[in-house]
Parts: structure tokens; sequence; C-alpha cells
């Protein structure tokens, strides 16, 4: 054995001691990986409450009954709420489907339309809040085949969103187009002032006969 050797083999033993002590200490610690039962890797369980339970909490039956409400409305392309948005069409000369109201429009489109009616004179224009129905706002984009609000309606006829009536205001259609409609309101006005004053002289001369 060499002089190198003789220097090496005390700390090789000395590290093969240690060595073998540690995989002792191991072996006893942890046990093997088959004496381990499938129990012991089952993935922990945990206890969630039930159905009922969180159903019974106020948080959760306030939640519950948004979406009860919700599914019970009306749907926006149902017969209901297209037969509202088209009699409201027709009961009105001018309609705007609006998000808002004439005194506190809710976006800058829907304010816009108001401005340009006002300038045009017409102050008493049916406003609906598409924001205070839902299926409405739905509804008339349905009825419309327009994916925007707001909607003008003219004597029953749809003109289109604030763009249009924007165009329609700078280039002078607007106003003709309203006054139309002034003239036809008036006509009709006249015309039933006048059935009525027949129907009361007719009612006059039976009383006198």
């Amino acid at each position: 054995m060499s002089r190198l050797q003789r220097l090496v083999a005390p700390a090789q033993r000395a590290l093969a001691s240690r060595t073998s002590q540690r995989a002792a200490v191991v072996a006893h610690c942890v046990p093997s990986i088959n004496s381990l039962s499938q129990a012991q890797f089952a993935a922990p369980r945990r206890n969630f409450a039930s159905v009922d339970e969180l159903e019974s909490h106020d948080d959760f039956k306030a939640i519950r009954k948004q979406y009860e409400q919700k599914a019970a409305a009306p749907a926006a392309g149902s017969a209901d709420v297209q037969k509202r948005i088209q009699a409201v069409i027709n009961a009105h000369p001018v309609v705007v489907f609006m998000k808002g109201t004439p005194a506190a429009p809710q976006c800058g489109f829907s304010s816009l339309v108001c401005r340009i009616l006002e300038e045009e004179g017409v102050a008493d224009f049916h406003a609906v809040n598409v924001l205070a129905d839902g299926a409405v706002r739905e509804g008339i984009k349905q009825f419309t085949s327009w994916p925007t609000i707001p909607q003008v309606f003219v004597n029953g006829e749809f003109i289109g969103g604030s763009d249009i009536v924007k165009s329609l205001f700078q280039s002078g259609e607007l106003s003709a187009l309203l006054n139309k409609t002034s003239a036809a309101a008036a006509s009709a006005g006249s015309n039933a002032t006048s059935a009525s004053g027949s129907s009361s002289s007719s009612v006059n001369s039976q009383q006198l006969q």
C-alpha cells in the first residue's frame, strides 16, 4: 500500500461508516412505500355545507331571489314585450327609447337626442327608460334589429339612433319630418273636434224635435 493510500484509507472508512449510519436512520424513521396502506395516500376530504344549509343563509336567499325574479321576467323576444313596445309607439307621435330620462339622461347619446328634439321644439316627446326594464332594453333591439340605444320613432316609424338623428337635424330633414308629424296630429285633432261637434249638433237637433 502506498503512502497516499495509507493516508486516505482512514477517511474513506470514516465516510463509509457515517453513510451506513445515515442509511440505518432513514430506514428506521421512514417506512417503505409497500408498507403504507392505500388509505394513507387517499386525498383529504373537505366538509362542505349541503345545498339546503347554504340556501338557509340570508345572503344566499337574497341572491337566489334575484335569480328567480330574473328567470320569471318575460324574455326580450316574447310576444308580451313586443306588444308593449308596439303599443307605446302607436300611442305617441314621437317616442325615444333611451337610457335615463330627458331630465336626467344616463348616457351622452341619449342626452344628444333629447337636446336635438328640444331644439326642434319637441318638448313633449314620450321617453322610455330602458334601464328600468331589462326586457324592454333587449326587446327594442330585436324589434328594430338595431343594436344600440337610444332609438327614435316618429309617427310610428323607426328613424334610427343618435348618429342618424344628428345627421337629419344637420340636414334639416328632421325638422321637415317633425313638422309633418305635427301637422298630421293637428289635422287628426281637428277632425276629432269636428266629429264631436257634428255629433253634438245631431243630438241637439233630435232633442229640439
